[in-house]
């Protein structure tokens, strides 16, 4: 078989298996693949001759700080990451520091990209067990976490980077647009709440209106549900993530395994509306997944806006 068919039979394997990339060493596989439906992409690590048996990490697509992968693959494609990696190779570092994404309980779980000691770069990740926490081992009496490396090549960054730009392309437009409905939706609150408070009554005793508050009146506003009072049982599947209006949200399932997307709008956190419960549920969804919970809340141009938190024991 030819070098340009053995190419073409791998991408079409590829293609099949929805996998964006793939290497192996003479230990351990690496397979990537898009979880686009939770804004994620899952790093697969197999290892050799035990049947498909190895561990998963997750890594957001898109998130507030620079540990994304969407930030990775620009970086990858226009030449800031080699830039990058030059300066950490001739700092000396040994461990993976501007491209090192964290997760898990208690960000246990990691996973990096550094300089390879050989040339070029590599994967860098905790062995995890069963439990999905890090193996560890004593050495030199002392007990430290296992690491695998995954050495891989600039040609098999972009490649990745490439990949996923491309397949992730649709995902990001039409995320684009919810941020646009959710921009309108608060600008409407927003509205409501002006036009709906009270005015001072003059000396004449009647209200004092002014003109802008009179075209305000004449306008018809649309004024938000009252928050749904049933409640929705769920399991979180993403990480609660903030975005620059000072909103957080994330993806659950309820009991039906549909996907569920949820804001958590900054003016109920300001008010403190969410309690106790709420930062507490805040500080525990922000580094982990698989938290069940019980939401309340309405729905407003089709986003799912929580007005009360119960966690679930």
């Amino acid at each position: 078989m030819s070098q340009n068919s053995r190419e073409l039979s791998l991408i079409e394997e590829h293609m099949s298996q929805n996998v964006i990339f793939e290497t192996w060493t003479q230990t351990w596989g690496l397979r990537v693949y898009p979880a686009y439906g939770i804004d994620k992409i899952k790093f697969g690590f197999i290892k050799k001759n035990t049947k498909g048996k190895g561990f998963d990490i997750f890594m957001d697509c898109l998130r507030d700080d620079t540990q994304c992968f969407d930030n990775w693959a620009y970086d990858i494609l226009h030449g800031r990451f080699e830039r990058n990696l030059a300066n950490e190779k001739q700092a000396g570092e040994q461990y993976p520091k501007t491209y090192k994404y964290i997760t898990g309980k208690n960000g246990q779980k990691t996973l990096g990209i550094m300089n390879s000691k050989n040339g070029g770069y590599c994967i860098n990740v905790p062995l995890l067990g069963k439990d999905g926490n890090p193996v560890k081992e004593i050495k030199d009496n002392k007990e430290k976490i296992i690491y695998i490396n995954i050495p891989v090549s600039f040609h098999g960054l972009r490649h990745l980077a490439e990949r996923y730009l491309l397949s992730y392309r649709d995902r990001k437009n039409e995320l684009e647009q919810l941020r646009k409905e959710a921009s309108k939706a608060r600008h409407n609150s927003e509205g409501t709440d002006s036009s709906d408070s009270a005015q001072e009554p003059s000396a004449s005793g009647t209200t004092s209106v002014n003109s802008s508050e009179k075209d305000t009146k004449n306008k018809k506003v649309k004024k938000l549900p009252t928050p749904d009072t049933t409640p929705k049982h769920v399991l979180t599947r993403s990480i609660l993530s903030k975005d620059s209006k000072g909103n957080y949200s994330l993806k659950a399932i309820d009991k039906a395994n549909n996907i569920l997307e949820f804001v958590f709008p900054r003016e109920y956190w300001e008010s403190n509306k969410y309690g106790n419960t709420g930062e507490i549920f805040k500080e525990k969804a922000s580094i982990e997944e698989n938290i069940w919970l019980t939401l309340h809340f309405y729905v407003f141009n089709q986003k799912k806006y929580v007005a009360e938190i119960e966690l679930c024991s």
